[in-house]
């Protein structure tokens, strides 16, 4: 990458720092600069951190000055590697964000915290709504969203999980002061008749 950039600047030498590196130096200086490639997605961030603390015993304190990144990030991005694979697929896929991954992260219920993303896919959460969600589920207070009022709060987005486990991710579940309702759309009348023996 360096030869091909002084190749387009049009110089004729290039400066050149050799250090005397171990095998572990060499490895550890690899990490350092494809960290600090702008094309890395932020799960794979998250490894090449989580590889420094294993691999090297870093510190997130030490990384962050090789990186130049605040001691908090480098711990947050690092805290991406225990999402469930649900969630780290969708980031990947850049259906969420990092800001939405992060603050999904502050729910410590695996049910609970895939109901949230779920909600967040299919109402299409900003990352402050996504943080007011996480909030409101962590205090055990109702959330009403959207102009029918459904309320989310842990029970309802557990619960509404577990149906959409039974009976596809379409199910939804909705609460409000005066009660609600559970719609499973279907497509077909093949789709019906499974419902149907479900159900039953």
């Amino acid at each position: 990458r360096r030869w091909r950039a002084a190749k387009l600047a049009g110089m004729e030498t290039i400066p050149v720092v050799i250090k005397e590196s171990s095998p572990q130096e060499m490895l550890e200086l690899a990490i350092v600069e494809n960290v600090q490639r702008a094309d890395l997605n932020p799960l794979e961030e998250a490894l090449a951190f989580q590889q420094l603390v294993t691999t090297f015993n870093m510190t997130h304190e030490v990384i962050s000055k090789k990186i130049g990144l605040s001691r908090p990030a480098i711990a947050n991005k690092i805290r991406l590697l225990s999402l469930p694979e649900e969630i780290k697929r969708a980031l990947l896929e850049q259906k969420i964000s990092e800001g939405h991954a992060r603050a999904l992260l502050g729910l410590h219920k695996p049910e609970t915290l895939i109901a949230a993303f779920k909600i967040t896919i299919r109402d299409n959460l900003s990352v402050r709504a996504v943080e007011e969600l996480v909030r409101r589920l962590n205090t055990g207070k109702q959330v009403a969203k959207r102009k029918d009022m459904r309320i989310l709060d842990e029970k309802t987005t557990e619960l509404e999980s577990s149906l959409r486990t039974k009976f596809g991710n379409t199910v939804t579940l909705a609460r409000s002061q005066k009660g609600g309702k559970i719609v499973i759309p279907f497509k077909n009348d093949n789709e019906l008749d499974k419902i149907v023996d479900k159900l039953l």
